[in-house]
């Protein structure tokens, strides 16, 4: 879970919550908002702000916040409740659900449960509001082990208060610290993923430009380059940072500030692009004038826990060092010059290829832009009637031009109804070794008709696999013929 706080100087600092107990919580969920409209959610977050400064933004449509001092100011939790949705409302937001409760979970489930009304767990009593809920609750809104789970409901454990209800010890000793924090979340509490503590005011980098500059690329640049000395100054201290900030100076003095959580350790490239998605025009403030400091703060630290490498032989010093790279390119060249490419659904190899901005959420998990293993089998299957694995290592865009003839050197050509003039005996194509030479071995044809009720935009192909040379140094590819033309689309290196 990731939080963002936005808030000129000024406003209320922080206070901390304690890491392991029930913290009285209010949520805020907005069902219908689109998951990628971060910008327009900046709107309601700005109208919460109202209420209290100190946010947690998990995602667009769904806040929480501490209610000890706006509960205390409002005249007690239903008050705070009420106001909440009129403030929401105010907004433009008609669909928003408010609940009060012990405990994140508890305010989440509260808050997905209060339609229309609010709903508001009295306090001491979010241990009995979960006992009824769902044990695979827990994958969907706590991020707990889907095996873990699904091993506690085949022993008969299938709600929250069942769990909630064993012995610490016991579970503790059977299923380790994860089983100890799922208990923690079944009884109300909040269980933070690591003990976080107060940096000292030195962890601090800025940059003082001469003369100020209004390019926000420029700012960015700058943050990327303090957070890369800022990171590298906590790593000597064995720390690693999940909270940060970022204060921007004009030439009057006039400060603006961004602040930000991450429930996984912060990197450079991720602190980074925080800066870059906080300066991008939208429905929150930014600097008037020329900016004249850029300052980055470590907010929150936490023991850095090394990574331990996986059994595919990833090295994660040398993924570092490509992120870093990446980035550094992408601020010289700019956001959309510097691609990622990932393996998507789709029926050819080319409508499977995927090419994303390097920061931009990648696959259906949406962990970002790390530099990842290559996908298994099965992970990214093709839709069906796609063309059946191994996938290859090379696809062109366009195809290369070939000509896939038969045994007698005649072109082949396939009819209406998918069927081949002749079996592929030779393929010619400058790309290939030799430019080509005779077939050993194929596959095929696999008869593709897109869009048959569009005749605008219909194609009508045909796909061999076929392999060039021995097939102990022959190369494979995956030749396609269109319009009675040949190409060559793809090669497995």
């Amino acid at each position: 879970m990731s939080a963002e706080r936005t808030e000129r100087t000024g406003r209320t600092g922080r206070t901390d919550d304690s890491a392991d107990s029930a913290v009285r919580t209010c949520c805020l969920v907005c069902p219908s908002w689109p998951e990628d409209d971060a910008t327009g959610f900046e709107r309601v977050v700005r109208a919460v702000e109202n209420i209290t400064p100190r946010l947690a933004v998990e995602r667009p449509g769904l806040l929480f916040f501490p209610t000890r001092g706006p509960s205390r100011y409002f005249g007690g939790d239903v008050a705070l409740a009420v106001t909440l949705i009129e403030v929401v409302t105010s907004a433009e937001v008609l669909d928003a659900r408010v609940g009060i409760a012990d405990g994140v979970l508890g305010a989440r489930l509260a808050a997905i449960s209060a339609s229309p009304h609010p709903v508001v767990i009295d306090e001491g009593g979010s241990a009995a509001f979960l006992a009824g809920w769902p044990l695979h609750t827990l994958v969907r809104l706590a991020h707990a082990d889907t095996e873990m789970v699904g091993l506690l409901e085949r022993l008969g454990l299938h709600t929250l208060g069942a769990v909630g209800a064993l012995d610490c010890r016991s579970l503790a000793t059977r299923f380790g610290p994860e089983g100890r924090r799922l208990q923690r979340l079944c009884q109300g509490f909040d269980v933070a993923p690591m003990e976080l503590s107060v940096p000292t005011a030195e962890l601090v980098e800025e940059l003082a430009f001469e003369p100020a500059v209004e390019q926000a690329e420029a700012m960015v640049f700058a943050a990327r380059g303090l957070a890369e000395r800022l990171f590298d100054r906590l790593r000597a201290r064995g720390q690693a940072c999940v909270g940060a900030s970022m204060t921007l100076e004009d030439d009057e003095g006039t400060s603006l500030c961004a602040s930000w959580r991450w429930e996984q350790d912060f990197t450079p490239r991720v602190l980074a692009e925080l800066v870059r998605r906080r300066l991008e025009p939208g429905d929150h403030e930014l600097p008037t004038r020329p900016v004249a400091v850029v300052r980055l703060r470590a907010e929150e630290l936490a023991p850095l826990s090394g990574r331990q490498g996986d059994l595919w032989g990833v090295d994660y010093a040398d993924l570092a060092r490509v992120e870093r790279l990446a980035a550094s390119l992408q601020g010289l060249l700019g956001f959309s010059s510097v691609l990622l490419g990932e393996v998507g659904p789709g029926r050819t190899p080319l409508e499977r290829t995927r090419w994303i901005p390097w920061g931009e959420p990648r696959g259906h998990d949406g962990t970002g832009p790390r530099v990842r293993r290559p996908p298994r089998p099965g992970e990214t299957p093709s839709l069906p009637g796609g063309i059946p694995p191994p996938s290859p290592a090379r696809v062109f865009d366009p195809p290369l031009p070939a000509d896939l003839l038969d045994a007698g050197g005649r072109p082949i050509a396939v009819s209406a109804r998918g069927e081949p003039t002749g079996a592929p005996g030779h393929l010619r194509c400058r790309a290939l070794p030799g430019d080509g030479g005779s077939i050993t071995a194929w596959e095929g044809p696999w008869l593709h008709d897109l869009r048959w009720w569009q005749p605008s935009s219909r194609r009508r192909r045909a796909w061999w696999r076929v392999i060039v040379g021995d097939e102990t140094h022959g190369i494979a590819c995956l030749v396609a013929i269109e319009h009675g033309r040949a190409g060559v689309e793809a090669i497995h290196d």
